[in-house]
């Protein structure tokens, strides 16, 4: 199992544009490996072409990460990623199913979104040199919204492939409409792509319901 961690500086501490103090280095195993978000997209994608099922199972994995369900308070203050046995078991299960997700394998990825979340609520709510979560920004900006744009990306783009696989011979029927609502999202947040709740009870049930 390849765990995530931090490295500092992170490069925006250096940007003369999205100067940021606080930002951090995310890697994962001992490689140094940062995959980006790309990688991380595309590497979810590609189990919806195996298996759709173990893809939205997957992806109810990731939002029990955003929302840190899945996380323990090994001491007073020190939080870990730490899935129960069952989730570990249906990760296992998933990428027997799908084959090895990534250079760092399924649980890998898992714990580097993980800390891509760290990061990013590291550099929004960080006040005084003292984490809060005050009105400065929305308390989803940071953690939240990165995970769940990690959803949501590679939801709707493998939804796109597989319909036009669907239409394949009758590609005048291509909705290209779905490729670009995903495209306008970008545009107006400036990086992230956030579903709603509605979305994801759609896109995830039965793994989650409202």
């Amino acid at each position: 199992m390849e765990l995530g961690f931090i490295f500092k500086p992170g490069k925006e501490t250096a940007s003369p544009t999205r100067h940021n103090d606080f930002d951090m280095t995310p890697m994962v195993g001992d490689s140094g490996t940062r995959p980006t978000f790309d990688d991380l997209w595309s590497n979810l994608s590609r189990i919806a072409v195996v298996d759709f099922e173990a893809f939205k199972a997957l992806l109810a994995i990731v939002y029990r990460n955003a929302y840190m369900i899945d996380h323990v308070e090994k001491i007073p203050g020190i939080v870990r990623y730490e899935p129960s046995p069952r989730i570990v078991q249906m990760i296992d299960e998933i990428e027997r199913e799908v084959g090895q997700i990534g250079p760092s394998g399924l649980l890998g990825l898992l714990h580097f979104l993980d800390i891509l979340g760290w990061n990013e609520d590291v550099k929004y709510h960080i006040e005084g040199n003292s984490p809060t979560f005050s009105r400065k920004y929305d308390y989803k900006t940071g953690r939240l919204n990165t995970l769940t744009t990690c959803i949501r990306v590679p939801y709707q783009a493998a939804s796109f492939v597989n319909h036009c696989l669907e239409k394949a011979g009758s590609k005048s029927e291509i909705e290209f409409n779905r490729l670009f609502t995903i495209m306008q999202q970008f545009a107006k947040s400036r990086g992230t792509c956030i579903p709603t709740n509605a979305q994801l009870v759609e896109w995830l049930s039965p793994y989650i319901i409202p």
